[in-house]
């Protein structure tokens, strides 16, 4: 049955929502054989769904937490089984023939306790490359091959399984094992060329470090402010120099209205916020709960972090990748839950259907859709509202993004007066706009009555 969320309306009165609250019944995925080879996608869909159920530590595919507070609301991770199964289930021939400890991938549970491997690994070693990856599996007997060809499948599968883990790109299983890298991307989706500068890379780059091979692919992983000198002129910057983020100014009501914005709900953390100018499209990340998972037991996007210090071409570290986590989950507070009509933008438009997974991350609608949210979801806090926010303090890593969309909302003004009605951004202009609405009404039905009394005189004195 699905699960239904209750929804916090402006008076506090609790409704069952089911624009984006409701954790729809996944159906199950396509189970047609894959170039009518005996492997077949069903029987390791249901090994993946099966396997992801069971995993711990870093993947936290299926556990449920509970946000205490006064009503108790369950999020649940569960999500994640059916999101990996649809993506496995087009893994080519040749990935499903590597073997660990002697059984194929193909075979039940097999990828589970090969993803299981290597997130455990990553979490324990740092500045690791693909290769490092290959080279413990084989010490310690997991995977073994000879020829080339199979070298550059085992790195395909890797490359992928830490795409799946970390959400921070989806692999392109389309190419087939080959001596490139691919980071999936339909060429008809709206693509910013802001952080994306590439699809494909050599495969011969997997013996770089992670953040040095995420990096050739573009700004996936966003850079804070590196180095002392970098914080220091920030520190120093007087507040009222900074440009204040009200949620009132900077909303998805806002955005919609003025600039016709459509919302594109993607399953990469990278994307998260990337707005495309010449489509009007501002990407969003649907699946909220794996950041908190992450940032709560290290999950395995912190294996892209920059080892180097003070590098010529900033890169992502520890921290930033934390605060880039935490900057996405604080992002739905701003754009939706702290204003009222964004609210209802979201549960308008947001369609579970059109979602990279048939059953939503419940905890999206909690922070889109709810005026308050609990403060700590089990024993994480969540983020805080604020009356102002500063992107420079704030958004430390997505500053840039956050900027862009106050610069274009700030250089839009209406273009009819539906569009001026609401637009309340300027209350000089607003309210100017009625009172001079108010008052030319009424000057006007004086003048008609002035003239009508006249008409009558001139009739009654003739």
């Amino acid at each position: 049955m699905p699960n239904r969320l209750d929804e916090t309306d402006e008076n506090g009165d609790a409704a069952g929502q089911e624009n984006g609250a409701d954790s729809n019944e996944a159906s199950s995925p396509a189970t047609t054989d894959l170039n009518n080879n005996p492997l077949k996608p069903r029987r390791l869909t249901r090994a993946v769904t099966a396997g992801a159920r069971r995993l711990s530590g870093k993947t936290m595919l299926s556990r449920r937490s509970t946000l205490h507070s006064d009503r108790n609301i369950t999020v649940d991770l569960s999500w994640y089984s059916f999101w990996l199964s649809s993506r496995v289930q087009n893994l080519p021939l040749t990935y499903r023939q590597i073997t660990l400890d002697g059984e194929q991938i193909s075979e039940p549970g097999v990828l589970h306790r090969l993803m299981d491997k290597v997130g455990q690994y990553v979490k324990e070693r740092k500045g690791l490359s693909v290769d490092n990856i290959i080279e413990y599996l084989q010490s310690t007997g997991s995977i073994n091959y000879t020829d080339t060809k199979s070298h550059n499948c085992v790195r395909g599968l890797i490359f992928s399984i830490l795409g799946w883990q970390s959400m921070l790109y989806q692999p392109d299983l389309t190419i087939g094992p080959s001596t490139q890298l691919a980071i999936y991307h339909e060429d008809s989706l709206p693509d910013s060329k802001f952080v994306f500068y590439t699809y494909k890379m050599s495969a011969n780059l997997c013996d770089r470090p992670l953040f040095a091979l995420l990096k050739g692919f573009g700004n996936l992983l966003p850079a804070g402010y590196q180095t002392p000198q970098e914080t220091s002129v920030l520190s120093k910057k007087a507040v009222a120099s900074w440009i204040p983020l009200y949620p009132s100014d900077v909303n998805a009501y806002l955005l919609t209205t003025l600039l016709g914005v459509r919302f594109r709900w993607v399953d990469s953390i990278s994307l998260h916020l990337d707005f495309d100018k010449s489509s009007r499209t501002l990407s969003l990340f649907c699946f909220p709960s794996i950041c908190v998972s992450q940032l709560r037991d290290g999950g395995s996007i912190f294996a892209f972090a920059s080892m180097e210090a003070e590098a010529a071409d900033p890169r992502a570290n520890e921290s930033d990748i934390a605060h880039l986590l935490g900057e996405i989950l604080l992002s739905y507070r701003l754009l939706f839950g702290q204003s009222k009509k964004s609210r209802k933008v979201f549960r308008q438009t947001f369609d579970p259907q059109k979602l990279p997974c048939p059953q939503p991350d419940t905890l999206l609608a909690v922070l889109c859709s709810q005026k308050q949210v609990p403060a700590k979801l089990g024993d994480f806090p969540l983020p805080v509202d604020r009356h102002i926010y500063y992107a420079a303090r704030d958004f430390s890593v997505l500053h840039d993004r956050i900027e862009l969309l106050f610069q274009e909302l700030n250089g839009t003004r209406p273009k009819s007066i539906s569009g001026l009605l609401k637009d309340r951004r300027d209350t000089l202009q607003f309210w100017t706009f009625w009172l001079v609405g108010i008052f030319g009404s009424l000057s006007v039905t004086l003048t008609f009555a002035q003239v009508v009394m006249q008409a009558y005189q001139v009739s009654h004195g003739n």
